[in-house]
């Protein structure tokens, strides 16, 4: 039998669920039914979170794993959706782990939200075993844990890849197994502990025979400064002396929980005599000790925030006051013997707590008879109104089993902590929904989650119909529980979640109320109660599953008549109701696992996009995004860099190009159209492809799109936070992301201002902010270049924004602006060109490109300065729009004779470069020749000198292409080139016409020949002038012209031609859907 179609919060396998259609009206689903069916009918959309717990022991469940020894359950669910909760995964937990069990199900999945690992073997694992780790951790993993693992080199080489890594955890083998643990482990410890974002050690001693290797260990931390939590547990209490306290001087979390043995007395007395204090800067501290060592330690921590205590006595009347001259604490976690009997004026003392944010006491070992009337806690209202007349500031309450709270209780909470968010408690006595109707305000504006063992409900108010006497059985009608909702809604007005366990048979009604208001589901119409959201019978003494399930946004989705859907949980379910269509989950081949290309052919097109290749997609880390790492992070960015790197090995027109080219447009249409399963390596793909493809605006603004769904913009400004408040000790992840984001951002402004796209994100501010993170050491030289460029193409768009918002009458406005640009772009290049100067180790190529930059920032501004005038013939415009012309005109040389300037590297660096910088130099080059005619030199010499440098610039882009002219494997290269070389004639032509049609003795049939020749020109020319610059750029300027001038016509014609729609502008070339792909 099916379970219901879950989209709420809680389901409880144990209950009889009423299931129309079913011979069988109620059966109870067991763990294994439950498990094998479960995940099919799971929603597939908006799931945020998926948990399998055992109710038997109430709020102390304990987790049923994915994995046992013989059974691994997600092998039940088909591929598809194993993915999609693979993807929802922030942590893994697996216990009593063997290959067979665990890497079978796992091998083919992608964990890539998972941040931490824990992992348990039942025996020592080999290295071949410990392979079934691969999926989980991988660049992501902040914290991993293992525990009876084989501490070798194949576990070490997987902590390796974790960019940051900041916790590390595992478990001391026995001597036995291990008698070379000191040289072996301790080396490869020592390893981990030097990467530059791991700042938490975890030992863990498992065997008393090897205390001696984890003395040796703990040499190894003793002079790691950076080093800010240490935790030591499992028979460590030997290993705790005044020497290691003196060592770890330096930490910020110290975890001393010896679950063995508590930190002794007279310890503790030789660490509180200690000067100075060890403990200055502990904030966070987790101990287990005696009661009386309380009063000797607390005084060592003036800076300590948070303090997770577990005692170990039964003496309360010395560990209380104690814990009240703490003033500074905001996290306190109290674990007592279940034979401790708190006092109610002992709990007093915690009033003076003022800055507690989170409290919780719990009992431990606490026996069986416990579940029944406890009577560990003794004290009442008047005690628990006084402990909680002060904590203003609470957000997070957790209290025991026994403090069942009153009405007034109840109430007097809800006065003193109005920021409480989260609140457990066991019950809550003589109370019902209409208790609330004489508050004039909200009781728990911020209240999101509570949860209660039971509810023991109060008589009805006086006033109650007839109908009303009989109010908590489980039959009311529909106009009882509206009766109360807006009183729920009005005084818990962000409750999102509510967990009553054990309602008891004469509470369904209550229980089915706040139910609603969790739901936010005040009007009865929108959806009529039904069995299934009752919940049947009682948990106790069952062995039930519990299923929590986050569906809220699935829900958003798809009941478009809610207006308001609360952001966290919504309780109940439906049923269930088979889809007509499936999803499959895109999968990225790897080129080499398919054999596309072999290993050989990977490392040398891998090595050749990061020899120039990456100059234009400055995303990456070379000492971190190396072959084995990206291939092993994602098949689809490796697949897109050997498709680049071939692209400049083989060229457009080679077979093997194009058969990688076919795949990887396969993979990206795979990829994004499945749900989830996006990374960062996916967006780094998606900037790869725009780089080098016709489809480069829409490739941008799907990057852009899943940029921000996996948080890239979050990522920029917490590290732009954490290096602004010195905190930059583990930012390696989040520095790969920002550059990410932050080229991201430079191509939509390139696509905006070049080539007309809509601009969808702005920087808030200045980006000039963003050189803070220049002082950060992870930063490289391709990171200044990037920072550099997004100065620059912010400037661009706001420039672009002026000239476009407004209309300009009066042209000294115009030209004033032009002036303005002109300084910024100009203070943009001397800034940058110090910065550089102060580094060591620059490349060259990296102040050619700035120059060049500068030059073709001016020249857009100018251009589209005229633009905005509204003039294209330049014998109808004014002096100042001819000034600007002029302005462009000198740019447009400066840009000219920097690029053919020896050595020439951005020449001959032009074979790695994307399809938009060869653009500009064709374009420049062309601009150039034309206003040399619109816009006439006196000096002759200087067109001469412009003929001669077209000349260069052909060879140089020849060279750059691949080949000769007729070998020339780039589309991209072969098409500019040709355009390049046609102008120079015909401008060489123009030159010539204008020297004949000047002379004194002129024939008459010379200059008709003449004439004629210019007039054949025109349409002679229709086939090389590619529709780039009319289409895809949106470069100004080509539309200039003059009435008097002839030898310009070639051009004017051909582009009037383009914008009428008239024929193919590229008639001699292969169709554009190749030009398009390269």
């Amino acid at each position: 039998m099916p379970p219901p179609f879950i989209t709420g919060a809680y389901i409880t396998g144990g209950y009889e669920l009423e299931v129309p259609d079913c011979p069988v009206m109620r059966q109870a689903l067991g763990i294994p039914e439950l498990l094998r069916s479960i995940f099919e009918f799971l929603p597939q959309e908006g799931l945020v979170a998926a948990m399998c717990t055992c109710r038997y022991w109430f709020d102390m469940a304990t987790d049923v794993h994915w994995s046992k020894v013989h059974v691994h359950y997600l092998n039940y669910v088909s591929w598809n959706r194993q993915q999609y909760y693979a993807n929802k995964i922030t942590t893994v937990s697996l216990r009593h782990v063997q290959a067979r069990n665990a890497y079978v199900a796992s091998k083919w999945l992608k964990f890539p939200r998972i941040r931490y690992a824990y992992f348990e073997a039942d025996n020592t694992q080999s290295g071949q075993d410990q392979q079934f780790l691969f999926p989980y951790i991988g660049p992501g993993i902040t914290q991993v844990a293992a525990h009876s693992f084989n501490l070798d080199s194949t576990f070490f080489d997987l902590l390796h890849q974790c960019l940051d890594l900041r916790s590390v955890a595992f478990g001391i083998t026995p001597v036995r197994r291990f008698p070379d643990f000191d040289a072996v482990v301790g080396e490869q410890v020592d390893k981990i502990l030097h990467e530059p974002s791991v700042n938490d050690l975890i030992a863990h001693e498992s065997s008393a025979e090897r205390i001696a290797a984890a003395k040796s260990m703990l040499k190894l931390i003793a002079n790691r400064p950076k080093l800010h939590d240490v935790r030591l547990g499992y028979g460590t209490e030997y290993l705790v002396t005044k020497q290691l306290i003196l060592a770890c001087a330096k930490l910020r979390d110290l975890d001393l929980l010896c679950v063995s043995r508590p930190l002794s007395d007279p310890l503790a007395t030789e660490i509180a005599s200690i000067t100075p204090s060890p403990f200055q800067e502990v904030t966070t501290l987790i101990i287990t000790t005696q009661s009386y060592s309380i009063p000797k330690i607390a005084p060592l921590c003036p800076k300590l925030g948070s303090l997770q205590l577990s005692i170990r006595d039964a003496e309360s009347g010395k560990l209380m006051p104690s814990l009240g001259t703490m003033t500074s604490l905001r996290t306190l976690l109290l674990d007592v013997p279940g034979t401790t009997k708190i006092k109610g004026e002992d709990m007093t003392w915690l009033s003076s707590l003022i800055n507690l944010r989170e409290f919780r006491l719990t009992f431990n070992k606490v026996q069986i008879p416990w579940l029944s009337p406890a009577t560990q806690v003794g004290f009442g209202d008047n005690e628990l109104r006084a402990m909680v007349s002060c904590w203003s500031q609470m957000e997070e309450l957790s209290l025991p089993f026994g403090t069942g709270l009153t009405e007034k209780t109840f109430f007097a909470l809800g006065h003193s902590c109005p920021k409480l968010r989260s609140l457990k408690i066991p019950q809550i006595e003589e109370f019902g929904p209409f208790v609330f109707e004489p508050l004039g305000e909200p009781l728990f504006p911020e209240l999101q989650s509570m949860k209660l063992t039971r509810i023991i409900p109060g008589p009805p108010p006086q006033d109650a119909p007839e109908d009303f006497e009989n109010w908590w059985e489980a039959d009311e009608p529909d106009r009882t529980i509206s009766k109360f909702m807006p009183v729920l809604h009005k005084h818990f007005p962000k409750l999102r979640s509510f967990d009553c366990p054990n309602p008891g048979g004469r509470n369904n009604f209550l229980w089915r109320s706040w139910d609603a208001v969790a739901r936010d589901d005040a009007d009865p119409d929108k959806r009529k109660p039904s069995p299934d959201t009752q919940p049947h019978g009682n948990f106790q003494g069952t062995d039930a599953p519990l299923v929590a399930v986050d569906d809220s946004a699935s829900q958003r989705s798809s009941l478009a008549h809610r207006e308001i859907q609360p952001p966290e949980v919504n309780l109940g379910f439906r049923r269930s109701r088979r889809s007509h269509f499936t999803t499959k989950v895109g999968q990225a081949p790897d080129f080499v696992s398919v054999g596309l290309i072999t290993s050989e052919q990977a490392d040398r097109y891998f090595s050749t996009f990061f020899d120039g290749c990456d100059h234009y997609v400055p995303v990456f880390d070379p000492g971190l995004d190396t072959v084995q790492s990206v291939r092993q992070r994602s098949s689809l960015l490796f697949g897109a860099i050997c498709t680049v790197g071939c692209r400049v090995v083989c060229g457009t027109e080679s077979r093997q190009w194009r058969l990688l080219n076919f795949h990887l447009k396969r993979m990206l249409g795979s990829v994004m159209s499945a749900p989830g399963g996006t990374t960062m390596e996916t967006v780094q793909a998606l900037l790869v492809r725009a780089c080098y493809s016709a489809e480069r605006s829409i490739l941008v603004a799907s990057a852009i799109r899943l940029a921000i769904d996996i948080g890239l913009p979050s990522a920029y400004d917490e590290l732009i936070a954490r290096i602004s408040n010195n905190e930059a000790s583990d930012t390696v992840a989040l520095m790969c992301q920002a550059r990410t984001w932050l080229h991201v951002l430079v191509l939509s402004h390139i696509l905006h201002v070049d080539a007309g796209d809509m601009l969808t994100v702005r920087f808030a501010g200045d980006p000039r902010r963003a050189r803070i993170i220049l002082d950060d050491p992870r930063t490289t030289v391709l990171d200044r270049f990037l920072f550099a460029q997004v100065e620059l193409n912010v400037l661009r768009a706001n420039m672009h924004s002026s000239l476009s918002d407004r209309v300009y009458e009066d042209e000294e406005d115009i030209l004033l602006l032009v002036q303005d640009s002109k300084i910024d772009i100009e203070l943009w290049h001397g800034d940058w060109e110090r910065i550089l100067q102060q580094m060591t180790n620059v490349p060259p190529w990296i102040a050619v490109n700035l120059r060049v930059q500068k030059c073709w920032a001016t020249t857009m501004a100018l251009c589209r300065a005229v633009r905005i005038a509204g003039t294209d013939n330049v014998e109808f415009m004014s002096p100042a729009q001819r000034s600007i012309l002029s302005m462009a005109k000198e740019s447009l040389r400066l840009h000219l004779q920097t690029i053919i300037s020896e050595p020439r590297s951005y020449l001959h660096n032009l074979k790695y470069a994307m399809d938009f910088v060869w653009a500009k130099c064709a374009f420049c080059y062309l601009l150039l020749l034309k206003l040399y005619i619109l816009l006439p030199e006196e000096n002759g010499s200087l067109n001469d000198d412009l003929i001669a440098c077209g000349y260069i610039l052909s060879r140089e882009l020849s060279d750059a292409g691949g080949a000769g002219m007729m070998g020339i494997s780039n589309s991209t290269a072969k098409m500019y080139l040709q355009l390049l070389q046609i102008g120079t004639e015909k401008f060489t032509g123009a030159l010539q016409g204008r020297c004949a049609q000047s002379g004194d003795q002129v024939r008459v049939d010379d200059e008709t020949h003449t004439e004629d020749r210019y007039s054949n020109a025109t349409s002679e020319h229709d086939s090389f002038v590619p529709d780039q610059f009319v289409f895809e750029w949106d470069f100004p300027g080509l539309t200039l012209f003059s009435s008097s001038t002839t030898g310009v016509g070639w051009l004017d014609d051909i582009l009037l031609s383009a914008l009428n729609g008239g024929g193919d502008f590229y008639g001699f070339m292969e169709p554009a859907l190749e030009l398009g792909e390269g």
